[in-house]
C-alpha cells in the first residue's frame, strides 16, 4: 500500500511539474525567443546577474532546448565570448543535459500528446527513422553529430522510443561536442577581437551545416518517405 501511495505521489508531482513547465513556456515563450535571438540583449541580460550569470545562462540554454524552435547558437557564441571556447562548451553541455533530461522524461511520462504541443504531426511523420530499434543508437549518434540537423526535435522524438535516458544523454552529448565547440570557438575569437578568425570559423561551420542539412534532408528524410510509401 505504501508503494502504491508513493507512486501516486510521484505521479501527482510529475503532473504538477509538467503543467508548470508548459505554462511557463506558453506565457514567456515569445519574450524568451526575442531575448535568445539577440546577442547584445543576451549579454546585457546575463551581466546584470553578476556572479550568477553563468547559472542563468545554463538555464536559458536548457530552455532553448525545451522550446525546439529557439536558436541555441547565439547562446553558444556568447558563452564563448564570456567563458572561452572550452569553458563555454562545458557550460552549454551542462545546459544541454538539463534541457534534454527534462524533455526525455516528460516525453516518456506523457507520450505523443506532449510531443505534439511542440512538434506538428506532419514533422513527426517525416522523421520515422527512429522506429528501427536495431540501428537506433547508431542513427542517433550520426544525426546528433551532423551539423544542421534539428537536434532538439530529435530529443522529443527519441523520448517516444525504447532508448534509456542514460544511453540517450551519453550518445547525444558526445555527438553534440563538435557543433557546440565550433560555436564557442567563434565566440572566443570574437571576445579576443580576432574577427578574421571568427569569420573564417563561422564560414566553415556554415558550409558544414548546410552540407549536413542537405545530407539529412535528401538521405534520411528520403529513406523515411520511402518507408512510409512502402507501408513500413
Amino acid at each position: 500500500m505504501k508503494q502504491v501511495d508513493r507512486n501516486i505521489f510521484k505521479g501527482i508531482c510529475a503532473v504538477i511539474a509538467g503543467g508548470l513547465i508548459l505554462l511557463g513556456l506558453i506565457y514567456y515563450g515569445k519574450d524568451l525567443f526575442n531575448l535568445l535571438s539577440n546577442m547584445d540583449q543576451m549579454k546585457a541580460f546575463l551581466e546584470q546577474f553578476g556572479a550568477s550569470s553563468m547559472l542563468v545562462g545554463i538555464l536559458l540554454y536548457a530552455a532553448q532546448i525545451l522550446i525546439a524552435i529557439l536558436p541555441g547558437e547565439i547562446i553558444e557564441v556568447l558563452f564563448g565570448v564570456l567563458y572561452g571556447s572550452i569553458g563555454g562548451m562545458a557550460f552549454c553541455l551542462v545546459g544541454n543535459l538539463i534541457g534534454s533530461t527534462l524533455i526525455f522524461l516528460l516525453t516518456k511520462r506523457y507520450g505523443k500528446k506532449f510531443v505534439q504541443r511542440f512538434i506538428s504531426e506532419e514533422k513527426m511523420d517525416k522523421i520515422s527513422f527512429f522506429k528501427d530499434e536495431s540501428r537506433l543508437n547508431a542513427v542517433t549518434f550520426i544525426l546528433f553529430l551532423i551539423p544542421g540537423t534539428p537536434k532538439d526535435i530529435f530529443t522529443y522524438l527519441l523520448g517516444l522510443t525504447n532508448m534509456k535516458l542514460s544511453t540517450f544523454l551519453l550518445i547525444s552529448s558526445i555527438a553534440r561536442i563538435p557543433s557546440i565547440y565550433s560555436s564557442t570557438l567563434v565566440g572566443a575569437n570574437l571576445g579576443s577581437n580576432m574577427l578574421a578568425q571568427a569569420i573564417l570559423i563561422y564560414a566553415i561551420t556554415g558550409i558544414f551545416s548546410l552540407g549536413g542539412y542537405l545530407f539529412y534532408r535528401f538521405v534520411f528524410q528520403k529513406k523515411a518517405a520511402g518507408a512510409q510509401t512502402s507501408g513500413i
